[in-house]
């Protein structure tokens, strides 16, 4: 999927970084869909294709929205492959699936993971080929709460990526590198973040994990009966573990241990 951006140079510091790691120079062909941004009195104005979308008040307003854009046209040129509302990240020979819903951990973890070593591959959408299981890497900025921004930079020094104060109360963290060719996923992580957890590393079985692991799908584009058997597919390959953390600390050496003791081949 081929898109081009236009924007005027007020606003590039904030939307370019988020897209850094996908940028190509020059022209692009085939090239399927164009945004504009365009500034108007109090407001920025979004179009795709010439027709106008909508107006926001705020340059963050609109790159989350242009994002979520951008996002739904990647779910729909999907086809038959499974999307996951997932972070991802490389090591070694195999891609790491980090899935969950909201307030687990899931972004966190992938920031975590980035920032030790591991390469970036995706953030919010993991596309899975069911056929290889082959993730294709979809680099886009995490966001997170500027609250735990400032108390994992209290402990440890970012030194993989930009992690910068973003206003609403979030952080974007930019990574200096991301992984741009397909790696095959072997092992996924379901994080659970509570104060009141004792850390533990969990192994899950595929059985296990499937329902969880459905509600990270997004809606797919072929009959559930054919979905369900791609996700089926994907996950028997991998090795599935649930994360219990309960702080930043304990994360780190969870990650640490999990990763040494899993030494998979693709």
């Amino acid at each position: 999927m081929n898109i081009s951006l236009s924007l005027p140079e007020e606003v590039e510091g904030i939307i370019l970084p988020s897209f850094s790691h996908s940028l190509r120079p020059g022209r692009i062909s085939p090239l399927h869909h164009r945004y504009e941004i365009t500034p108007r009195s109090k407001y920025l104005d979004l179009y795709k294709d010439k027709k106008f979308l909508r107006s926001f008040k705020s340059t963050l307003e609109l790159l989350t929205g242009l994002e979520d854009n951008i996002e739904s046209l990647l779910i729909k040129s999907c086809r038959e492959w499974v999307a996951f509302h997932a972070g991802c990240v490389g090591a070694r020979n195999f891609a790491c699936l980090i899935a969950g819903k909201p307030e687990s951990g899931k972004t966190t973890t992938t920031f975590n993971l980035v920032e030790m070593g591991k390469a970036f591959l995706c953030e919010e959408i993991t596309p899975v080929d069911p056929k290889s299981r082959f993730v294709h890497p979809f680099p886009l900025a995490l966001s997170m709460s500027s609250r735990f921004a400032r108390e994992f930079q209290s402990l440890f020094p970012v030194k993989r990526g930009s992690l910068e104060d973003a206003g609403w109360k979030l952080s974007r963290y930019v990574p200096h590198r991301a992984t741009k060719s397909p790696v095959p996923l072997r092992m996924i992580i379901l994080p659970s973040y509570n104060p009141s957890f004792s850390p533990e590393i969990v192994p899950l079985s595929p059985g296990e994990a499937l329902p969880e692991i459905l509600e990270c799908c997004f809606p797919p584009n072929i009959d559930e009966e054919k979905f369900f058997d791609s996700v089926i597919r994907i996950i028997t390959r991998c090795r599935i573990f649930r994360l219990r953390t309960n702080g930043i600390a304990e994360t780190r050496i969870l990650l640490r241990r999990l990763f040494a003791a899993s030494p998979l081949q693709a």
